[in-house]
């Protein structure tokens, strides 16, 4: 009997089945609670997905607006308006974006209503003044704030939508501290080598590789410095020595005729070494081209001015205005200048002379030629019909930012003493060392008058840009060393890369660059 009840204690029997009972009872709680978090989380992860694709969409309309820009550089002066029987493309910042295009399909694929499961995205134009939509005839005053166009890109998926706000900027000549056409003198500067001017005109007005050995080389010296990205349309520079091209990896360096860091360069005759290329050589570089003439400032002008003028820019935001070159004597008026403005000074009269190697500053009272010195604070754009002369150092304060534009010379003023032909000493004391501005010499050159006289003069500190047709000479010398005028300190005004002085003259031939692109937060309307 006690037997009996022990074995029947020590049985186990159905105890396996009883835990298995309750742990598929706990497994199957879990599961229903997963179940309903997961349920619970569905519409969440829905919401988050049609975000996404809302902010893919909004970026695919950028990189569509792009591609237009990239197939036709003034497509955005269009102002959206209808091509043959196109819906419109974009509207103009008018709140109701009834251009709706499909990711991905073809141009005629719009939809005003959402009635698909299909990513679409609608452009805008921000123009600079709201009240002032963009009209086709007024393109670039109305949408274009110091060279920079605004979008924004309205992404739509499954009735959701997100917005990014993109920024473009016109390549060009802005681009470089350094830009030249033609590595060689410009050919009214050939006299000083007893050279016809309509020679170097017709001959030399080509690639390196193509000009005749009349033509002048004019070589970068081993002291030299270009501090930052820099574009010659020429084959390659001519060196002596290791002149520095660059700052960082950053700076573009563009030989347009280069292949390698090998050819990009040509070493003069007696010289050795090669370049520290400090930037980042690009192969092959896109070509840039000068426009042939900066008479369109005249058009734009806030000021113009006739004949021979100086303008004397003051700490006070004011300007001296000069009836000769020098700034000397009393000015004929002073006044205040607004925060942009652009200058023109005209031909007054005849002015059939041409630049001279031999400068003594006798050009006829009525030609368009336009001394400059001073501190500027504001933006400000002058452009002469003839040539323009820094006659003492130009530098800003704050914010401004100044823009010369000559039809063709940039020059340092330099006056020497002469016997004849023969130049001798310097006549400045304190020649003109610090140029703060962006230069364009649209048929000529950045140059220092009567380079190959007198001593050497240190350094000439330009900080902005360089643009020029013809390569302009400031000093000679070899090695490290110069002999006469000045060494190249030229460093990049990196402002120049989002902005641009007042109605600076745009490149012939240009591309946009991409920006930045923000999220704008909350939707806008």
């Amino acid at each position: 009997m006690i037997s009996r009840l022990r074995r029947s204690f020590a049985d186990d029997s159905g105890f396996t089945l009883v835990a298995v009972t309750v742990s598929m009872m706990i497994l199957g709680l879990f599961a229903v609670g997963a179940w309903a978090a997961a349920n619970q989380d569905l519409p969440y992860g829905r919401q988050d997905l049609e975000r996404k694709r809302a902010y893919e969409a909004a970026e695919a309309g950028v990189q569509w607006y792009a591609y237009q820009l990239a197939t036709d550089t003034n497509y955005w002066a269009k102002c959206g308006h209808a091509q043959s029987s196109e819906v419109p493309d974009f509207v103009q910042n008018k709140g109701t974006r009834n251009a709706w295009r499909l990711v991905g399909g073809s141009d005629t694929d719009f939809t005003a209503t959402d009635t698909t499961q299909q990513e679409k995205f609608a452009i805008e134009l921000m123009p600079i003044d709201t009240t002032k939509p963009c009209t086709v005839a007024a393109a670039g005053s109305r949408l274009l704030d110091d060279g920079v166009l605004t979008i924004r890109s309205t992404g739509r998926y499954a009735g959701r939508q997100r917005q990014v706000v993109a920024t473009f900027r016109r390549s060009g000549f802005l681009d470089y501290i350094y830009y030249t056409k033609r590595e060689t003198s410009p050919p009214a500067a050939y006299t000083a080598q007893g050279q016809s001017v309509s020679w170097a005109a017709a001959n030399c007005d080509q690639r390196r590789g193509l000009r005749p050995s009349g033509c002048t080389a004019i070589q970068f010296i081993g002291t030299d410095a270009i501090k930052g990205p820099l574009h010659t349309e020429d084959d390659s520079l001519l060196v002596c020595g290791a002149p520095t091209f660059g700052r960082t990896a950053a700076d573009k360096i563009e030989v347009l005729g280069s292949t390698s860091s090998s050819n990009a360069y040509v070493q003069n005759s007696g010289c050795s070494g090669s370049p520290n290329w400090a930037g980042a050589l690009q192969y092959p570089p896109k070509s840039v081209d000068l426009p042939d003439s900066n008479t369109a400032l005249s058009s734009v002008a806030d000021r113009t001015y006739s004949g021979t003028t100086c303008l004397q820019f003051n700490a006070n935001d004011t300007m001296s205005v000069f009836s000769n070159l020098t700034c000397t004597g009393t000015a004929t008026s002073t006044v205040t200048l607004a925060t942009d403005t652009t200058i023109w000074v005209a031909n007054s009269g005849s002015c059939s002379v041409g630049y001279s190697y031999y400068q003594k500053y006798n050009n006829p009272s009525t030609c368009g030629d336009v001394g400059v010195k001073g501190t500027y604070g504001k933006n400000v754009t002058i452009g002469a019909a003839n040539d323009i002369v820094v006659v003492g150092n130009l530098t800003h304060s704050g914010d401004g930012l100044m823009g010369l534009v000559a039809n063709q010379f940039v020059r340092i003023y330099h006056p020497v003493t002469w016997n004849g032909n023969d130049c001798g000493n310097n006549v400045l004391s304190t020649p003109v060392s610090t140029v703060e501005a962006a230069i364009l010499a649209t048929t000529g050159a950045w140059i220092n008058d009567n380079w190959g006289c007198g001593s050497a003069l240190g350094n000439i500190t330009v900080r902005g840009a360089i643009a020029q047709k013809w390569r302009g000479a400031v000093g000679t010398g070899s090695g490290g060393s110069a002999s006469t005028g000045y060494v190249k300190d030229y460093n990049y005004d990196d402002r120049l890369r989002y902005r641009e002085p007042p109605n600076f003259l745009d490149p012939v031939t240009v591309n946009w660059n991409l920006l930045r692109v923000t999220e704008q937060t909350p939707v806008g309307t």
